[in-house]
């Protein structure tokens, strides 16, 4: 009997398949398409399985209010309001079909995080194979249903999400219509083991930090013995993603 899988573009995703490696663009463009566009050839060159962005504006994500709650304390951006914030991360929609076209043309493949219904009609109409929810939304049942009505599959990310609201958010896709469903947890890279690997039981990612060189040398080594189904790398580590591909290519 086969392992289960999802599969996104027609590549199947599971424990009998090798891992799947996603470079996250993020909002790493800094307000540049042309930067933008250059990130998505820079994660096509790895290697790479996919591409991931995320789709939402400072509109649909927040609030432009003066008020303690909506304002960073502390740290690299104290005193900035998180409206200010999401307008220099966004990644304009009407980025986006050039975006995806750049990926086509690469040969890779692209999806992304919608934030509400209207990111998810945009990504559906460029023809996203696939939705990935952010851990926030997690627990908003009507995106996640909206998604999964356009029948492709969700990888949904736990954050702190407790089982049942894991659980409530699963039976809330598959109900809902999505074709396939993972759940991911972890940051910068996140690693899904397979059962029997003695690091996890193939139900929860494990996090790596990519600063760290003993986490790196455990990372390649894992990738090499194909021992996770897949890995989520930020598109700033671009050395990493060309030795996950090395480790899978043997």
């Amino acid at each position: 009997m086969s392992a289960p899988f999802i599969e996104i573009a027609g590549r199947r995703i599971g424990a009998d398949y090798p891992p799947y490696v996603i470079c996250e663009l993020s909002g790493n463009h800094n307000g540049s398409l042309d930067r933008c566009l250059e990130m998505v050839d820079a994660a096509a060159d790895t290697g790479c399985d996919a591409i991931k962005i995320q789709t939402y504006t400072a509109d649909t994500i927040t609030l432009d209010v003066d008020r303690p709650e909506f304002k960073i304390h502390g740290g690299l951006w104290d005193g900035r309001s998180l409206y200010e914030l999401y307008q220099e991360a966004q990644t304009p929609f009407e980025w986006h079909a050039a975006i995806f076209e750049r990926a086509h043309k690469r040969g890779v493949t692209i999806f992304s995080s919608p934030f509400d219904e209207t990111a998810v009609d945009l990504l559906d109409d460029l023809g996203a194979p696939a939705f990935k929810i952010a851990s926030f939304e997690a627990v908003d049942l009507p995106l996640i249903k909206y998604a999964a009505s356009k029948g492709k599959p969700l990888i949904i990310s736990t954050g702190m999400a407790n089982l049942e609201e894991m659980t409530t958010a699963r039976d809330t896709a598959l109900a809902a219509g999505a074709v396939g469903f993972r759940l991911c947890q972890g940051n910068v890279v996140a690693l899904t083991f397979l059962p029997g690997q003695g690091r996890g039981n193939g139900a929860v990612d494990v996090q790596f930090d990519v600063s760290e060189p003993d986490d790196r040398a455990v990372m390649i080594e894992l990738i090499g013995q194909q021992a996770m189904t897949a890995i989520w790398i930020d598109v700033s580590e671009m050395l990493i993603v060309r030795r996950a591909r090395l480790a899978l290519d043997g």
